[in-house]
This record gives structure tokens, C-alpha cells and sequence, in this order.
């Protein structure tokens, strides 16, 4: 298994990225631009350099099988980020600073894991993000909806 650690984006290497299964590495640069934009916002939110801990980025089929992900995860297609939110920044701050982020089509909030979903697939045909909350596993709430509960 290959394991580089070499930069593909200014604050991110293809080690974070590739597959924790096999090493390979597929990632839409699109991702990466986003993800370098998400770093910028958190850094500025915090008011000093934030690095971003990125937990999962592309699955091959057999890793995202193994991690109980979606069949039609955006993971294997190199479209999809799960990041750690940086301490200091709650879930709903997290989330107001992703709306703002052009590439992004997709943001899921865990916050009992403490991570963040980010894909950049194509924004719905009425140009809306796709968004969720999970505050239990296996329970799929709308994001304004978690927040009043």
C-alpha cells in the first residue's frame, strides 16, 4: 500500500485523503478548493492558522462497505470529506460558514462524532444544497430542525 505524503492542495496531502483501506486516491480538485476555503473560514472564525483534520476522504468500495457508509457514497467518487470541527466552533457556526462555500453541493453535520460531511456533487436541479443532522445513528433530522431539539 502506498502511502505519500506529499501536498495535492497548500494544507493538505494525499496521505489525509487516500483510502485508509488500500491507499488509493481519487479526489475532485473541487474538494480540495473547498477544503482549503473551509480552512481559510475556521482560521479566520478562530482568529489564528486552524488546520483541519480530515477523518475520511476517498473510500474505495470495500472500505466504505467496511465503515457501514452509503452505497452511493460520494466517498468513492472522490466528491466527498468527513473534517473534525476545530475546537471553538460549535456545530451551528460550522455549518453558517459551509452555506458559504461555492463549491460545496452537500454538508451533513454528526455532532455526536464530531465531524462534518462535505461533497461537492451537483446542487439540486432547484440549486439547493443537500443537507441533514444526525444527533443519533441512524436518525436523519433537517438541520434547523436539530438545532430547536
Amino acid at each position: 500500500m502506498t502511502r505519500l505524503n506529499y501536498n495535492v492542495a497548500p494544507h493538505f496531502t494525499y496521505r489525509e485523503l487516500a483510502c485508509r483501506h488500500c491507499g488509493a486516491y481519487t479526489i475532485d480538485t473541487r474538494l480540495l478548493l473547498s477544503l482549503e476555503w473551509v480552512r481559510h473560514l475556521f482560521s479566520k472564525c478562530l482568529g489564528a492558522d486552524t488546520p483541519i483534520l480530515v477523518t475520511s476522504g476517498y473510500r474505495c468500495p470495500q472500505h466504505n462497505a467496511d465503515v457501514g457508509g452509503s452505497a452511493n457514497s460520494q466517498h468513492m467518487l472522490g466528491l466527498a470529506a468527513d473534517i473534525k470541527v476545530p475546537e471553538g466552533i460549535d456545530f451551528p457556526a460550522a455549518y453558517g460558514y459551509l452555506l458559504s462555500v461555492p463549491p460545496i453541493g452537500a454538508i451533513g453535520l454528526y455532532p455526536p462524532q464530531n465531524f462534518i460531511h462535505i461533497d461537492v456533487r451537483a446542487l439540486s436541479p432547484r440549486g439547493e444544497l443537500v443537507t441533514w443532522c444526525v444527533k443519533k445513528p441512524g436518525t436523519f433530522l433537517p438541520v434547523e430542525a436539530a438545532w430547536s431539539k
